[in-house]
């Protein structure tokens, strides 16, 4: 059973295009995806299209991480069920919307920009945090109980990853696309992907 719960991010690469989504969730589960991240802050992103997109990755046995820009999709969380939902920059300035998302009791990953400054503190138990990799040295030394991952938007390359779960990290982050050479540095696709679950396989064993 694979230990490292890969989120493959789709928020930049969708455009709006349900089509281009349920390319992108298929390939994800065939590339070994542990989830997709469905982000709502797109023009095109509306009530229907998301609960599509959860219904389809649900087809798939692919869980669903969300990340919302204000109250009212907190409802979408809950109504779809949503496990867990990434805490965007845009909420984390807004504390009276972030207390109510963490207050929903639905498990929360905080972005990391700063090792040593847990902007929302580490008291709430449905919150957990994962840092941002901007160099090859961003990589905490280890990973305790708050800090539990990785976004890594760095290169397309697995070695962040690896090493990360080497220093005991149990969630990577990469944003995913069908064609990396549209996209800057930092996107990968699904032979990336498949690259990345075989090497984190052998890291786990």
């Amino acid at each position: 059973m694979n230990k490292t719960f890969i989120i493959t991010s789709i928020h930049r690469s969708w455009h709006g295009s349900i089509q281009l989504a349920e390319q992108l969730i298929l390939q994800a589960k065939l590339g070994g995806a542990s989830s997709i991240l469905i982000d709502t802050n797109h023009a095109a992103m509306t009530r229907e299209t998301f609960s599509h997109l959860k219904k389809y990755a649900d087809t798939f046995n692919l869980a669903v991480v969300g990340r919302i820009k204000n109250k009212e999709e907190i409802d979408w969380l809950q109504e779809e069920q949503i496990k867990i939902h990434v805490i965007s920059d845009e909420v984390m300035q807004k504390p009276v919307l972030c207390a109510t998302m963490i207050q929903s009791g639905i498990p929360a990953l905080a972005p990391l920009k700063d090792e040593n400054n847990f902007a929302l503190g580490d008291d709430f138990k449905n919150v957990k945090y994962i840092k941002i990799i901007k160099s090859n040295n961003d990589i905490p030394k280890s990973f305790e109980e708050n800090l539990v991952g990785i976004i890594d938007n760095l290169n397309d390359h697995n070695d962040n990853a690896i090493e990360s779960v080497k220093r005991g990290s149990k969630i990577v982050m990469k944003s995913f696309c069908l064609d990396k050479s549209l996209y800057d540095a930092g996107f990968i696709d699904v032979d990336d992907l498949l690259a990345m679950r075989k090497s984190l396989n052998k890291v786990e064993l």
